[in-house]
């Protein structure tokens, strides 16, 4: 069980700072495009990134 939970935690970890990551890189995308903009994967993955952060923090 315990391997399980580990792994669950690098995955979660892991996730949490690509969908992080790809939200930052999304917005600084976002920042330099003129006219209407579709935010859809900036907040998607910003908000994801957010709840694996709440799963890496009840696994540790």
């Amino acid at each position: 069980m315990e391997f399980i939970q580990a792994f669950a935690l690098f995955l979660s970890f892991v996730m949490c700072l690509f969908l992080l990551s790809f939200a930052y890189m999304e917005g600084i995308r976002i920042s330099n495009s003129e006219g209407k903009v579709q935010a859809d994967s900036l907040l998607f993955s910003a908000t994801m990134g957010l709840v694996f952060a709440f799963f890496t923090a009840s696994l540790y």
